[in-house]
Formats: C-alpha cells, structure tokens, sequence
C-alpha cells in the first residue's frame, strides 16, 4: 500500500514518464513535403528532403511505381513547382538557408520532364552549374522568375512573371509578365505591373497582367492595382487593404484575393475586373481564413481554413459538390485528424489529401472519384506512432492590457497534466508566423521528455487579424514578451505548469525571446536556450541578409528597430546584468539570416561576467539545422540541459 501511494503521488505531480522514445525519431526529416497532381492526374509530383537538399519524385499513380527523380545538388533545394503540362515540370530552385527559416529562392527556372529527362535551364543567373555542367550553358540573366499560369493545355508554354534581382544599390523596374516555352526557353512579353517595383501578379491563361499588387518603400503594407485586359490603364483597388491575388475564375471575369475591409480580418473576396465593387465570400468571425479550396468547374472558392485554436473549415453559401465532397472526407477521418485537398485533377477526377492532426506528422491520400475510393499515398513520417505522441490542447487567456491572446499547450502522454515542469517555446518570425494545432517536432520531443511545451501566439503573430499583427511591430522586446508572461501566468494559475521548474527555448526570433524573457523576468525562468538567436539588434541589422534590399531594410527600420537607441535598448546583450538563469547557445556557422556573429558577442558577454553557459556552434548549418546527425545531437544536449536544470 506504501509503495503505491508513492506512486501515485508521483504521477499526481509529473515525475513518473513513460520511458522516452529513441531521439533519432525526432530528429529525422521528413519523407515528403509538397505533393501536386498532373493535369490529368496521371502522375504525383512531391517534394523530397535529404539532408541540406530537396529534390522532386515523380509517381505514376496508375501503377502506383517511381516515374523519375530531379535535383539541383548540394544545399539547393525545390522552393516550388508547377505541371505544364502532364509530362513536363517546371520548378524554382533555392538556397537552404536552414530548417528556421524558408529556402532563399535563386529566381532561377528549370524545366524538366516527369521522368527527370530533357532537363532545360530556362531564366536565371547561375546557368549550367543549377542542374549540370553537361548541359549546354544558356545565356546567363540576372533576374529571378516564377510560374503564374502553368498553361498545361499547351503541355509546354506557362505565364511567368520576372524581376530584376534585388538590391540596395541597384536599379529597379516592376515585374514583367511573359510566356515561356519550357522546352527551348524562348519566351514572348506580355505586360509589365502597375509599379516601378517588384509585383504579385495575377494574368489571364493568354499572359494578359490583371492584377497586380507591390508591397510599399517602407516595407509595411500592400498597394493593389486591376485592369480588364490589354491596352487598359490600371487602377488602385481602394476598397480593399492587405490584399493577396489568390487566382482568375476560368471565365477570367473576377479575382479572387485575400484581403481586408470593414473588419481588419483576412476573408476570401471577389474583385470584379470590371470596376463592380468587390464581395466577401468566404470569411470567419473571429480569425483571419487563409488556405483557399477552389472547384475545378468554376474557379470559384468553396472553402477557406480557419485557426481560431483546432482549425476548421469556413464554406461557401451554395452547397457545390465538392464543398459536400470534403464535408464527408472530414467526417470519415478521427475527430483528432484534418483533412485539407491540396491538388486536384483538371477534370476533378482526382484528389490529392493531405490527413494531419496534433499527433499525426501527415499522410497523403489519393481520392478516385470515378472509382468512390480513398488509398493512402505516402507519409510524411510514416515512423512515428501517433497513439505515442502528446496532445495539444488550444488555450486563451486575457493579457494584462486586455488583449485577448491564443496558445498551445502540449502535456507529456504520461503525465498528470498538473503542475508539470514546463519549456516556453516563443516561435521565430515573428511578424506574421504563428503557432498550429499541429505535429510540431520540438513540442513532440520536449512532451516525450516530460516536459509540457507552451506556445503563445503573441501580438503580432500571424492569423488573428491586421490590427493583431500590427501590435507587434517594434515591439520584438515590448508586448510580444509580455504576452508571454502572461500566458504562463494563467497556465500557472490554470494548475498546469509548475512556476518553479520552468525554462525557455526558441529559434530565431524565438531565440530573441527566450534571452529578452530571461533578462526582463529574471525570477521566472531556470534555464535558456537560443537557437540561431538574435542578441544584439544593431550588430544583427548590420550583417543580416534581410537589409540587403530598400523592403527589407524599411522593414528592419519600421517594424523591428529605426534608431540606434532603439536597437540598444532592445537587445538582449544590453540587460545581461539582469540575468540570472544559465543559457545553452546553438548557432549555425553558415548562418546568413542570423549570422554566427550574434552567438559569439552572448558568448563573450557571458564570459566577461563569469555567467554559466554552455555553447554549441556547427560549423556547416545555416539558419537552423538540416542533418539529422546533427540535429539528433541538438536534441541531445537540449535534454541534458533541461534535465539539469528543471528535470526529473
């Protein structure tokens, strides 16, 4: 009876776990990324990681066998890619930067058949050593291109829009509109945008520039201009803010955007190109909606995702068939699973899906309409058990000023989700990114470790409206670290986390917020952790790729810091006599977004006060690590540490 009630007592207050699953599950990549049908829904394209590179496999649906594989070498990666027609791709290249920050896209084209033969090297400044010195070298353009309008009729042509490439000290035109035939390279101009800079663009299936939409010099909002087709004057969309072109109905009449109006809430509206105002179609009443699902007759939306905590689906009035088509795959999946279409058929025959959940990395699924039949495809992590991963819980909560703010809270699997040891985990961006209900690889790992991970999506976090994202503009040491503050104040409160058994992890911007939390709330945290972190905003400004460009610098100077008083008094490096908990530095030496330099002035800050610390740079990682060796020691010494300091 003694022992037992040791026991129980045990559970009651999180110290007992089941034991921990191997760290090398964690640390692998994923199998597949993107996945898009051909045309005729033939063949599969998906994306596939490997190491610091992502390449492209082809499956041929009907035999269910690997067509053919493409890639563009070492530290190169898909940034995306487009059917042209159901035998030939054309895809954009880009830089691995890191697992904490998008691929730096080249702007290069590359068209290639299903099969990874007749590989043509079609816009870009690289030339031949993209994809093979044994391709004959085509003339070398610095431009960056992307596909607009895949043409796959033509099963060769596609629109594209190009732009100069980017710089401080260079001149600049707007975007041009052009048709290209991928498989010689030639191309015919089209149009050019409504500015001097460069666009979104939205053309008709012809290359006709309807829509066009720039960001302004201050790197802080959106201008959109439309026409009705060739030879007509373009003219600002007034009525609307923030917009984003999603796509032309087929009967190339209205564009269909993101953007705001009355509420600051992003909805699905109808722009009609001839000058009628616009209508909201599809809109939610409390969060931003964003994934857009269109119907292959029409063109039109029929559903956008909601994340107001778990997502949900916001459908358009009219009941089409495939709304009520995807109303059932919801319905035949767990209640802990989402179902969302991600590539469909020209004719609607067929569907991709990817299935996911908080618990489920993702599986892809092929739908046969003709057949009335569902069969799995491939997974993205098809060694994980999810009945072995944590829940994620959404939560909400007032901050002290009022705002309402939503978060995640993933328990351990065997843990008594009370007064648990607990690691905040502010995530990176940070204008704009938020938090999901979702698979999230770090929060699976720490909750397997018997920790409960918190995720806050602090003001100026992606999905929650314009005037929410605006709050958090230059306010990277302000509100945003105040919100997290408050949060675990109320998980606290709430009788989850255990105030005196916590720590704080993030990369990047998170990595920002784990050292101003550290140095703001001294008392709260037992132990830090940065990853590819920022410390010193001035040294950061100076050094970062961000500010290579006028929007990027506009950006840096209007959202994050504008005077040198302003980046002193925000830097982490600036308030370390404040300190008090010891700090694990991770850094990546090829880092270009956060460069190396930031981890080695906290370093030296550190030593210079005898601050305990411990330091951890890979030399060939960038913005985050890529090789799972690497990330497996990572993993490695982020349990140590927290072990030591907040553990069992």
């Amino acid at each position: 009876m003694k022992r037992i009630l040791m026991v129980a007592a045990l559970l009651m207050s999180g110290g007992v776990f089941a034991d921990p699953l191997p760290i090398e599950l964690f640390a692998r990549q994923a199998s597949y990324e993107t996945v898009k049908i051909s045309p005729t829904g033939r063949y599969l394209a998906l994306t596939v990681p490997s190491g610091n590179q992502v390449g492209i496999a082809t499956i041929d649906l009907d035999s269910m066998k690997l067509a053919g594989a493409t890639g563009f070498g070492p530290g190169k990666a898909v940034a995306d890619f487009w059917w042209v027609g159901d035998e030939r791709l054309v895809a954009t290249p880009a830089i691995q930067l890191g697992s904490r920050d998008f691929p730096q896209r080249t702007g290069e084209l590359v068209g290639f058949r299903y099969d990874g033969a007749k590989v043509r090297f079609l816009i870009g400044q690289t030339a031949e050593q993209s994809v093979g010195s044994n391709l004959k070298k085509p003339e070398v353009e610095y431009l960056s291109a992307e596909v607009l309008e895949p043409m796959p009729a033509r099963n060769r042509d596609a629109i594209i829009s190009i732009d100069d490439l980017q710089g401080l000290g260079l001149p600049r035109r707007g975007t041009r509109v052009a048709r290209i035939n991928t498989m010689t390279g030639s191309r015919i101009r089209m149009g050019t945008s409504a500015l001097d800079k460069p666009s979104v663009m939205l053309a008709t299936r012809e290359g006709e520039p309807v829509m066009s939409v720039a960001r302004r010099d201050t790197g802080v909002g959106l201008i959109a201009h439309l026409r009705t087709g060739k030879g007509e004057d373009w003219r600002e969309l007034k009525s609307l803010k923030n917009v984003r072109p999603l796509a032309l109905s087929k009967d190339e009449q209205t564009a269909y955007v993101l953007a705001t109006s009355d509420s600051d809430r992003s909805c699905v509206y109808a722009v009609p190109l001839d000058g009628e105002p616009p209508s909201s179609l599809l809109c939610h009443p409390t969060v931003d909606v964003s994934h857009t699902v269109f119907a292959s007759d029409t063109g039109a939306p029929i559903a956008a995702l909601a994340e107001p905590g778990r997502p949900e689906w916001v459908y358009a009035a009219g009941g089409h068939p495939e709304a009520v088509l995807l109303k059932k795959f919801s319905a035949s999946f767990p209640d802990d699973q989402f179902v969302v279409p991600v590539s469909t058929s020209l004719d609607g025959r067929r569907m991709v899906l990817l299935v996911y959940g908080e618990r489920e990395p993702g599986v892809y699924y092929l739908f046969d309409k003709a057949k009335g039949k569902i069969q799995q495809i491939v997974a993205k992590r098809a060694w994980i058990d999810p009945t072995a991963m944590a829940r994620v819980k959404p939560f909400q909560f007032t901050a002290s000023d009022g705002q309402t703010i939503h978060g995640y809270l993933t328990l351990p699997p065997a843990g008594s989700g009370k007064n648990m040891p607990a690691v905040v985990m502010p995530h990176g961006g940070p204008l704009g990114i938020r938090d999901r209900w979702e698979w999230d690889r770090d929060a699976q790992f720490l909750a397997n470790r018997g920790y409960a991970v918190v995720q806050i999506n602090f003001r100026g976090s992606g999905g929650y409206g314009s005037a929410f994202l605006s709050q958090g503009r230059k306010q990277w040491a302000g509100r945003m670290i105040d919100d997290l503050t408050d949060g675990v104040d109320h998980l606290v409160k709430q009788g989850h986390i255990d105030r005196e058994r916590l720590c704080i992890y993030g990369g990047s911007y998170g990595g920002y917020a784990a050292m101003m939390s550290a140095v703001k709330e001294p008392d709260l945290y037992q132990c830090v952790i940065g990853y590819v972190g920022v410390y010193d905003l001035k040294a950061f400004r100076d050094r970062t790729d961000i500010t290579n460009t006028r929007e990027g610098l506009g950006y840096f100077q209007s959202s994050i810091a504008g005077t040198d008083e302003e980046m002193r008094r925000d830097s982490p490096i600036t308030h370390l006599d404040r300190l008090k908990a010891p700090v694990f530095i991770v850094h990546g030496g090829e880092d270009r977004r956060v460069p190396v330099n930031q981890a080695k002035l906290l370093k030296a800050a550190l030593e210079e006060r005898n601050h305990p610390h411990e330091y951890y740079v890979e030399s060939g990682e960038g913005h985050g690590f890529f090789d799972p060796e690497h990330v497996e020691e990572l993993l490695t010494r982020m349990a140590r540490f927290l072990d030591q300091h907040i553990g069992r």
